[in-house]
């Protein structure tokens, strides 16, 4: 099955509920949770949410773990502007491939594909749904 189906599968056809367990109280100022978001039955995928203060112009910055359809680690990452009371928001996604690590890392191996778009609404200060659209969709 392609790692396409199985992200549909996964988060597409379903909007999940993700809870943050221990992580409930890493709230920010602004009322944004920010930290690790998973959901226990699929451990090993999940996403990095972090509200990014700077100079009081707000962004929201994604990253998004889980697996190809080879079981290599697929990593998404992408940020948007915010505004402070906002509750939802849609964050268009990127993978990067490309350079190495260590020695052999070279920027211009880098090749960044537009993977689709993640959106988030957060109904409470502990809980967070998440929807993921994959282009092609």
């Amino acid at each position: 099955m392609p790692w396409k189906t199985i992200l549909k599968s996964f988060v597409v056809c379903l909007t999940l509920l993700f809870s943050t367990g221990v992580l409930a109280d890493l709230i920010l100022a602004e009322g944004k949770p920010t930290g690790q978001w998973y959901n226990p039955d699929r451990d090993g995928e999940g996403l990095y949410v972090e509200v990014i203060n700077t100079g009081g112009n707000l962004q929201i910055g994604m990253a998004m773990f889980s697996y190809d359809d080879q079981g290599e680690q697929l990593w998404v990452v992408g940020t948007v502007p915010i505004d402070a009371d906002d509750t939802v928001a849609t964050v268009t996604v990127f993978h990067i491939d490309g350079p190495v690590w260590g020695s052999g890392f070279d920027p211009a191996d880098k090749h960044t594909t537009e993977f689709g778009t993640i959106t988030v609404r957060f109904p409470s200060c502990k809980t967070a749904l998440f929807q993921v659209r994959t282009n092609g969709d």
